[in-house]
């Protein structure tokens, strides 16, 4: 049994995949890299296949369309053979060197170990004002509505690790990209959880994920995973959507 397993979950990354797994592939880690592709039509699922007969700690899985960020990790845990699972995106963005001082944290016994952008040292290369604004906003108003994640700075990092054992017998259920946010209710007030600051880079090729729908799934979710009935916050997550479209519409429109 290997260490940790690491789910990249991809969409049209057939030129950042190869540069991703050289670096993974360099790091002094038992290490085993699960692929989960949803089709792409740039090729990734073949670059990944390609890569997975060079380095044979590579598993490949190409799923029929796009079906989400949260059913990839879920069908990708299915492959997984760690004791640690982590999480982090193929863009690049998320610097793969980072998991060296996450899976350290995780031998010391911790449960949940979260890359943050947020935590001191941690920042953003390239990000706007407004796009900060929202980050903020969105994280504001999962504060609000999750008690587990109030003590988290980054709570909605998409590069992160959790040892598998806390979510047995537990199902992911979200369909859009805040994966963390369900590892973190569904796991418990025993876990324990630390952040690591990372700088989260800038992308180098292809296209941000992120759409009006994607937004409308993170309000769906966190009126799922509330402890609150949510017609108590059905107006904040109203609230929520019209300040997070107005702000993307803005940006898509001037920026």
């Amino acid at each position: 049994m290997v260490e940790l397993s690491l789910e990249i979950p991809t969409y049209n990354e057939a030129g950042n995949l190869p540069v991703l797994i050289e670096r993974l592939e360099g790091l002094d880690l038992d290490l085993e890299i699960i692929i989960i592709d949803d089709n792409s039509p740039d090729g990734t699922y073949e670059v990944a296949q390609g890569l997975a007969e060079k380095y044979h700690n590579i598993k490949t899985l190409k799923r029929p369309g796009k079906l989400g960020l949260a059913s990839a990790i879920s069908d990708g845990l299915k492959l997984a053979s760690g004791n640690y699972v982590a999480v982090m995106d193929a863009d690049l963005q998320h610097p793969p060197e980072t998991l060296l001082k996450m899976f350290d944290e995780a031998k010391k016994g911790n449960d949940i170990i979260i890359a943050s952008r947020y935590t001191d040292k941690g920042r953003i290369e390239k990000f706007g004002l407004l796009r900060r604004l929202t980050s903020k906003g969105a994280t504001f108003l999962t504060h609000a509505l999750l008690r587990e994640t109030r003590s988290i700075k980054d709570p909605m990092s998409g590069f992160f690790i959790f040892r598998r054992s806390i979510l047995d017998g537990k199902n992911i259920e979200s369909s859009g990209y805040k994966v963390l946010l369900e590892v973190l209710v569904k796991s418990g007030s025993g876990a324990k959880v630390t952040e690591i600051p990372y700088v989260f880079g800038k992308r180098i090729l292809g296209e941000s994920k992120l759409t009006v729908g994607e937004n409308l799934k993170f309000i769906s979710l966190l009126l799922m995973l509330s402890h609150y009935r949510p017609v108590k916050f059905i107006t904040v997550g109203a609230i929520g959507i019209l300040v997070n479209e107005g702000l993307l519409y803005f940006l898509h429109t001037y920026t």
